[in-house]
């Protein structure tokens, strides 16, 4: 559109656009509105969690962060203005597990799904999933701690084996800065890597109370369920299949960066987990 010269020329665009010539300058005048410029601000905001979590986040998770960040906007308000921008976070299909069949070595569920214990270093949960890639499958160990929902160990290898799951155990003492795990509750599935005699008689040395779900029941480990599906929806899923050695740090970068710093946890009042941690 060609500039506005004379006022002839903005009487013949008021004519085009069918409104008041004074209407026209009274517009100008008034300038931008006060919600105009909040929402300019709040779509500033908006825009740098959207490129952190590089679109994996829905609009719910964003009025979660921009509370945490101390940003005052209502959860319709922030759909608004994501829809606006037509904006929708990347999801993908649930992949369907299925459950292990061998009773060696199985323990009781003990945690009987009280996932709200009363300190830190109380209940571990555990788990292995796979991620599919060019040369193959990877597989992922997490070990969850209930209190802090923080993820304080994890391993990464081609196979799903007991030294994968011994691995993550190692790297989550070493984290707590524990010499052994004395009366620590640790729950798990039925999987045969939790179910080895390896990884029962390390845990019997350890001092550690063995916990798992009952057969094919995924309810009973949700936490560390949940976990592993929001990680591959927001996260593994939307690259597509990658090279084993970009997905590999894909889940490191989620763990370190975005779980365990960045996003926030309804557990903990919607903050994220490292101001969390520092404030408790």
């Amino acid at each position: 559109m060609e500039q506005i010269r004379t006022p002839g020329d903005t009487l013949h665009l008021c004519k085009l656009l069918d409104v008041s010539s004074s209407g026209f300058y009274a517009y100008f005048k008034r300038g931008t509105s006060k919600r105009d410029a909040s929402n300019a601000e709040l779509l500033r905001a908006i825009d740098k969690i959207i490129q952190i979590s590089e679109g994996a986040f829905g609009y719910r998770q964003i009025h979660e962060q921009l509370l945490a960040e101390g940003y005052q906007a209502s959860p319709n308000r922030v759909q608004r203005l994501l829809q606006a921008q037509h904006y929708r976070a990347v999801m993908s299909r649930k992949q369907k597990r299925y459950p292990k069949v061998s009773r060696i070595n199985t323990r009781p569920n003990l945690l009987n799904r009280e996932f709200l214990p009363k300190s830190v270093n109380q209940v571990w949960a555990t788990d292995i999933t796979q991620v599919y890639c060019r040369e193959g499958w990877l597989y992922v160990c997490v070990i969850i701690d209930l209190y802090s929902r923080a993820v304080l160990g994890y391993s990464q290898g081609r196979a799903a084996t007991s030294d994968l799951v011994k691995k993550a155990y190692l790297n989550a003492k070493r984290f707590s800065k524990l010499s052994n795990l004395n009366g620590v509750l640790c729950h798990s599935d039925q999987g045969s890597q939790y179910k080895s005699d390896l990884i029962v008689r390390w845990l019997n040395a350890q001092g550690a109370i063995i916990s798992m779900s009952r057969k094919g029941n995924c309810w009973d480990n949700a936490c560390v369920e949940s976990f592993f599906s929001l990680m591959k929806q927001q996260w593994l899923h939307p690259q597509g299949v990658q090279p084993l050695k970009y997905m590999s740090q894909r889940v490191t970068g989620y763990i370190e960066n975005i779980y365990n710093r960045f996003r926030v946890h309804g557990t903990h009042g919607e903050v994220p987990l490292a101001r969390y941690l520092r404030a408790s």
